[in-house]
């Protein structure tokens, strides 16, 4: 009481919506709007496979992320409502036969 009294009024409101508990709003908020996570998280090591991985699933792709530590980039692709169902692939480019030409050719493949 004694530091509510020699604080300015401005000071003391802001000091108590600092303090104010926010669970109830958290609450509120995550009853309006539900936790979305992706459906696939796509790791990768070059930008070229990102934007064909862009490119393939168009529309489902949400967000894509650098990792500067790792130097790699994610690709979220879809939504889920659980934490759970997050399946986690790695992107890269191998080398396949092709039969019917006869030739190599490379060919995108999810780890």
């Amino acid at each position: 009481m004694e530091l509510l009294q020699r604080l300015p009024m401005e000071l003391c409101c802001e000091i108590e919506a600092l303090t104010h508990d926010l669970s109830p709003v958290m609450a509120e908020l995550l009853e309006k709007h539900p936790a979305k996570f992706p459906a696939m998280v796509i790791r990768t090591k070059k930008i070229e496979y990102v934007r064909r991985l862009i490119l393939s699933y168009g529309k489902e792709v949400h967000a894509v992320s650098f990792d500067g530590c790792g130097m790699s980039f994610s690709v979220e692709v879809g939504y889920t409502d659980s934490l759970r169902k997050v399946r986690l692939y790695r992107y890269s480019r191998k080398p396949r036969w092709n039969q019917q030409r006869q030739r190599w050719r490379e060919i995108g493949v999810l780890v």
